[in-house]
């Protein structure tokens, strides 16, 4: 392969004008109040009087276990585990499991959180034949005060891209951005002034309050649970999420909301460079307005970032099983998810990641074909004629937990004859269209807190290197190296932050690689074999590569960061 220019140095790379603004609209993904919650090993052990079992990744608790204590505005708490697990019988004994590493949702009509007296009097209510008085109840003290902080999927993305932005070399950089995270909510609870802290923080716009106010709308909450080992350590968190009752936002409200939103990407994607970020929707009637917000984007040539999830398909399962979503081509209403978002999606959007389990939900043929193969298929559907993109097709992300993440794209031709040139591929003669796989991120992380929330940060930073202009492969390695750096210390990274641990890669040997391959697809030029006629042919290059110092990344780009 020939050495060629250090791409480094080549001219054509994009770069960010500094001097124009850029605003990033938000869509989907209701404000979530996490409620952080520590619980020593030792006090539950006690307390159910070693009945409690832990298992692998799973805690069983017995049944009549709520955890107590306070919050940090000294409200009492009580929270009951019950209202979102399943019931089962081990050795004769009824337990609940806790899934550490993941998240529950309230699946009973019991409240999750409540005063004692309420819990209490609900599992009397609901199981009488295992929870007969206040006696059967075992009550676990949370010793520390609870915090309660702002979170869910757009605030943790917007804050992992103020931290990347607010550590760039250029000071003005942070002045130039505008978030807008247009939500409902009841004003009235004391919950909107957090929300309302910690979005001034961020300088993010959530629109007008009068247009935020429904009355009586129960805001999601996610209590954090985090149980502490005898030796300090930690397990991996759990989350259990309460139920909302989003029905109460009416289809005028939502309407009004969509087209002032559509209205402002008319008004300024001309004047500003603007980024729409689609998150985890839980609203059918509000997916509607979204599919019709993505293509007036898509129209306005507004890059979108589509984070699917496992809530989207559950949304969009929602949407056709009421047979009121019309496919026009075919005259007849959309009939699955996936054929809903690869009509109605994919071709509108420029950008999309999710992780692997989220990719197999939505294509389960996954494990027939490959994850590659489905990777360049979805990228090839997506982003059609666009005509900011020089080819048809989008870019691809998937996070494939500690083997790294994967980038699919279609290249641009005048990008393809150059790595056709740097391939050594001899002469020149044409090619159809010409397809991209990136490896990166499978770097040994030794010690680590927690992965919950390490998704969000990995897509905060590739989102917000992008829209700078990084070179795709990139803004991978530093949302790689930004998500390793948030599992290994709960904190938001700086660009030092991942200049630090990419040198202790380094130095501890526990680097991993970019693999890099590329396929040139021509016409077949119906030669006769033993087996028939040649009808296409693939020259594919695939390369193992070291990485540059992530340092020389940052320079070329902002020349310094804090």
């Amino acid at each position: 392969m020939n050495k060629g220019k250090d791409i480094l140095s080549v001219e054509n790379i994009a770069k960010m004008d500094m001097e124009k603004s850029k605003q990033f609209f938000f869509v989907g993904g209701v404000p979530v109040f996490d409620y952080m919650i520590d619980v020593e090993q030792d006090e539950i052990v006690r307390n159910t009087q070693n009945k409690a079992m832990f298992m692998d990744t799973k805690l069983f608790l017995p049944v009549g276990t709520i955890l107590t204590g306070k919050t940090d505005t000294g409200e009492e708490i009580a929270i009951n585990p019950f209202a979102c697990a399943d019931l089962m019988e081990i050795g004769g004994k009824h337990f609940y499991s806790l899934e550490f590493g993941g998240k529950q949702r309230q699946s009973r009509d019991i409240e999750l959180a409540g005063s004692v007296d309420q819990v209490v009097g609900e599992m009397i209510e609901k199981i009488p034949d295992l929870i007969k008085s206040e006696k059967d109840i075992i009550k676990v003290e949370i010793k520390r005060p609870v915090k309660i902080s702002l979170g869910g999927n757009n605030k943790n993305i917007i804050a992992a891209i103020a931290s990347i932005y607010s550590s760039y070399g250029v000071p003005s950089l942070i002045d130039k951005i505008s978030m807008f995270h247009p939500i409902f909510f009841d004003t009235g609870l004391e919950l909107w002034n957090i929300l309302q802290a910690e979005y001034g923080k961020l300088k993010v716009n959530t629109g007008d309050i009068e247009d935020v106010h429904i009355q009586g709308l129960v805001p999601r909450k996610g209590y954090v649970i985090t149980v502490v080992k005898p030796d300090g350590t930690r397990h991996d968190r759990t989350i259990l999420s309460n139920r909302t009752n989003e029905e109460k936002i009416g289809q005028e409200r939502l309407l009004n909301r969509y087209q002032a939103i559509e209205k402002l990407l008319y008004e300024s994607s001309k004047e500003t460079d603007t980024y729409l970020v689609l998150n985890s929707l839980t609203n059918p009637e509000e997916l509607r307005l979204v599919l019709h917000l993505l293509q007036v984007a898509y129209a306005m040539q507004v890059d979108t970032f589509f984070c699917l999830s496992n809530t989207f398909l559950n949304c969009a399962s929602e949407l056709v099983s009421s047979k009121s979503y019309f496919r026009r081509r075919m005259l007849r209403w959309f009939e699955s998810p996936k054929e809903l978002i690869e009509r109605r999606v994919l071709p509108y959007t420029s950008h999309m990641i999710l992780n692997r389990e989220e990719l197999t939900s939505l294509e389960p043929g996954i494990e027939i074909k490959g994850l590659e193969r489905c990777m360049l298929e979805i990228a090839r559907s997506m982003n059609h004629g666009r005509a900011s993109f020089s080819v048809a097709g989008g870019k691809l992300l998937v996070s494939d937990g500690r083997r790294g993440v994967k980038l699919a794209e279609l290249l641009a031709r005048e990008d393809a004859e150059v790595f056709w040139e740097k391939c050594n591929l001899g002469p020149f003669n044409g090619f159809k269209y010409a397809e991209r796989i990136i490896s990166t991120g499978d770097d040994n992380v030794i010690k680590f807190v927690s992965t919950l929330g390490a998704g969000d940060t990995f897509t905060g930073i590739f989102i917000g290197l992008a829209a700078l202009g990084w070179d795709m492969g990139h803004a991978m390695r530093a949302a790689t190296l930004g998500a390793q750096y948030f599992i290994k210390t709960r904190k938001l990274p700086r660009l030092s932050d991942l200049v630090s641990l990419d040198n202790e890669h380094t130095r501890c040997g526990t680097f991993g690689r970019l693999k890099d391959s590329l396929f040139f697809h021509m016409d077949g030029d119906g030669v006769l074999t033993r087996y028939g006629a040649i009808a296409e042919k693939t020259n594919a290059m695939h390369t193992n590569q070291l990485h540059r110092p992530f340092s020389d990344i940052v320079k070329h780009y902002c020349g310094e960061c804090k």
